[in-house]
């Protein structure tokens, strides 16, 4: 075979895995249905830290974007007043952050999630009233100030008769960051490596790690073969 000849091959060869990729004609892409739920308290004392929960369900494989924004007295835990995150089918279906209230009024969170390529669904915003005999983090129950307490490795301390969440913390209800740097805010996670996130979007398909190295492949056997 000619080397014109191989070059023309090989270069429909790669247009085809592009057409494929785009229109998903490979089935590697999510497939299944889900859905996002946020649980948060619904009062709160003022300059406490409660916990906002999202969790995801569904079935088959799936990926979900969820975007959540803050208005009013309030701040999620890093300063930010939006969230943003990606929850996989393959991974942890949970995840939780820390909102900080203001001294008073109310906080609400706004956002939206969704799932594979799908339209866009809008969450249920939630409204948290800010006062004296609110909740002070996700438990209601009276305590006497310099109590501690653990609840799964979320730790928690009694401000202002009130339980309130730090969080998790290093060294205490059994977590550790796993970083020996002197980082005792619980804040630090050790980098993880997923083949399943997503690093970008084409034409509405989220091409993973796992999906562009099988790609890489695939195209470096073909120049292989070709070069035969």
């Amino acid at each position: 075979m000619k080397d014109k000849d191989k070059k023309i091959i090989l270069n429909v060869a790669i247009i085809a895995v592009i057409i494929l990729i785009l229109g998903g004609g490979l089935g590697l892409f999510a497939s299944g249905s889900a859905s996002v739920s946020r649980s948060v308290p619904t009062t709160a004392t003022p300059s406490s830290t409660i916990i906002v929960t999202y969790t995801a369900s569904g079935s088959g494989d799936f990926g979900i974007s969820i975007i959540d924004s803050l208005s009013g007295s309030c701040e999620f835990s890093n300063g930010n007043t939006e969230y943003k995150d990606v929850i996989l089918s393959d991974g942890s279906l949970t995840r939780t952050m820390n909102l900080v209230m203001g001294s008073s009024g109310t906080c609400t969170l706004s956002g939206d999630y969704k799932v594979n390529d799908l339209s866009v669904v809008n969450m249920q915003n939630s409204v948290v009233t800010i006062s004296s005999g609110g909740n002070g983090g996700n438990n209601g129950d009276e305590c006497t100030i310099g109590q501690t307490k653990c609840e799964g490795t979320t730790y928690y301390q009694c401000l202002d008769n009130n339980w309130v969440s730090q969080g998790e913390v290093n060294g205490y209800c059994g977590y550790s960051s796993g970083n020996n740097g002197g980082n005792n805010g619980g804040d630090y996670e050790p980098p993880t490596f997923d083949l399943g996130m997503v690093l970008f979007n084409v034409g509405g398909v989220a091409v993973t790690i796992k999906l562009l190295l099988i790609i890489l492949a695939s195209l470096f056997m073909l120049r292989l073969f070709m070069g035969k």
